[in-house]
């Protein structure tokens, strides 16, 4: 991955737009800043949903919109907040979090009818991996995270390859990191 210049993030009402590109592609046309009114879901009660969709994939195509959903935890999503993904068609739920949150927080998409919901823990604790010599920025950490967590990312991506799994809301606890 190149590596990333914050002076070259868009920014657009406090939120941050990275773009991560292979070392071989070419950064001559970064994509198009993607707009908020597109890119964030108003979801009641919901915490940073966001729609993954409008991105430019390695062969210049966009991903599609509304099909890849991310988010941070669905506790206190309201029937209204589950509605709205029902409505736009949501099929399947996978929730990254560890047993420690799930108990802590209940996901209301675990009982949501009409969706799938799988629980495949991505877990990592940055401040344990720091004071223990690990990773010590974002960037660390993710390559970290590719190293240790790659039999739930497997699982992850097999999730994602069921031909009926599309639209699908993965979501952690803030919806930041781990999505």
């Amino acid at each position: 991955l190149v590596g990333l210049d914050p002076s070259s993030r868009p920014h657009s009402r406090g939120f941050v737009y990275t773009y991560i590109v292979p070392k071989r592609a070419s950064t001559a046309h970064p994509p198009a800043e993607p707009s908020p009114a597109l890119r964030l879901l108003d979801l009641e009660g919901g915490l940073n949903a966001r729609d993954v969709g409008g991105y430019v994939c390695l062969d210049r195509r966009r991903l599609r919109w509304r099909t890849l959903l991310r988010s941070g935890r669905t506790d206190r999503l309201t029937p209204k907040g589950v509605s709205t993904l029902a409505s736009m068609g949501v099929r399947s739920v996978i929730d990254l979090r560890h047993d420690h949150e799930a108990d802590a927080y209940p996901s209301v998409l675990a009982r949501a009818p009409g969706m799938r919901y799988a629980r495949i823990p991505l877990y990592f604790d940055h401040a344990l991996l720091r004071d223990s010599g690990g990773p010590n920025t974002l960037a660390d950490l993710y390559r970290d995270m590719l190293e240790n967590a790659r039999p739930g990312i497997a699982d992850v991506m097999r999730a994602l390859s069921q031909p009926d799994a599309y639209p699908v809301l993965v979501h952690c606890t803030a919806g930041k990191d781990r999505t």
